[in-house]
């Protein structure tokens, strides 16, 4: 199915165990993965027997195991999440999805694999962008307050220097030069 997949390490699972086999990215960015390792997940041990790549691909960040094992572990009976198949060609996808969506005993939707992608991607990015938003006005408006601030603090702490100013004003208004008074 993978052109590009290669066992790296250790071999592959054996159907029928709890045993995984691990992508280069996942293995290098998470410790405990490693060959001989157990994997605690929920209530069962899972033996890390295998590492494998995948050319670079997004395989590589994922595990691995036997599907039958993994539903019957979490209770999913025969159902997946998602299925990958290799078709002839291209052109073979629209004649392949007609026929699996208009099967009345399934209930899918069907994706090229950029297309699943593409969608994984765009549920995180609307994520990043209203938090995002959300950060942003709630630092403008802390800008907003700061420079208020700011600005008051200059304010009052010129309060004396004007009062003293117009003091002196109104004492030079109220003298006329002619005045005989001393000064």
């Amino acid at each position: 199915m993978r052109q590009d997949f290669e066992i790296t390490a250790g071999r592959m699972f054996t159907p029928g165990t709890f045993e995984i086999i691990v992508g280069r990215g996942a293995a290098t960015e998470f410790a405990g993965l490693e060959l001989g390792q157990t994997l605690q997940a929920g209530t069962t041990a899972w033996s890390v027997v295998g590492h494998f790549s995948d050319g670079g691909g997004v395989a590589e960040s994922e595990i691995w195991t036997d599907a039958p094992v993994l539903q019957g572990v979490y209770n999913r009976g025969t159902s997946y999440q998602s299925v990958r198949a290799r078709l002839a060609s291209p052109q073979a996808f629209q004649a392949f999805k007609d026929a699996l969506t208009a099967d009345p005993r399934l209930n899918v939707r069907v994706f090229t694999e950029q297309q699943y992608y593409e969608e994984q991607a765009g549920s995180m990015t609307t994520i990043i962008s209203v938090v995002g938003i959300v950060i942003g006005a709630l630092m403008g408006l802390g800008a907003v307050f700061a420079a208020v601030n700011t600005m008051y603090s200059a304010v009052s702490a010129r309060g004396r220097s004007r009062r003293c100013a117009r003091s002196a004003s109104a004492a030079f208004r109220s003298s006329s030069p002619c005045s005989s008074r001393p000064r």
